[in-house]
């Protein structure tokens, strides 16, 4: 019984999340449901299969190829180089404020250094539990990061775009 509520309540944050036109709303109004339950004490702890993770993985892998287009690929070099250099810097730069923040907190390394590198929600939350690491940890710091951004970058380019004109 406590399993299909479990999915019903999921299906429900899920529906949610995606009429309310919230960006990933599938994802973030099914975990933020469930999240609220699980914290709450409703649910016990539930073990995600090894064969769903990977179902899952898959199709996220299938999704993300499906946006690449022939012309994708034509960049012109000078863009090519600019998209690397910041990738390398993104990562540099992460791993320096993961650095710091192991020092402030007791977050490990590894930990802090997924919770705090740029990257999709569902991705960096895959790479944090293939490796290891504290998986609702990170999707904390990530949820967070996210909600920021939603909450505040529709703000801040509609006052830079009244500002240009």
């Amino acid at each position: 019984m406590d399993t299909l509520l479990f999915l019903a309540i999921a299906f429900v944050g899920g529906s949610l999340g995606s009429k309310l036109k919230i960006p990933a709303g599938a994802l973030m109004g099914s975990m933020i449901l469930i999240g609220t339950w699980q914290c709450i004490g409703y649910f016990e702890p539930l073990e995600v299969h090894s064969m769903i993770k990977w179902i899952g993985q898959s199709i996220l892998g299938v999704t993300l190829a499906l946006m690449f287009k022939k012309n994708t690929m034509k960049l012109s070099k000078y863009i090519t180089i600019f998209i690397v250099l910041f990738g390398f810097l993104t990562i540099v730069y992460s791993a320096l404020i993961a650095w710091f923040m192991t020092l402030i907190t007791n977050l490990n390394f590894i930990n802090a250094y997924l919770a705090v590198i740029p990257g999709g929600f569902a991705e960096m939350l895959i790479l944090t539990d293939t490796i290891g690491g504290n998986v609702s940890g990170v999707a904390l710091f990530h949820f967070i990061r996210l909600m920021l951004l939603l909450l505040t970058i529709p703000y801040i380019l509609k006052w830079l775009n009244a500002k240009q004109n």
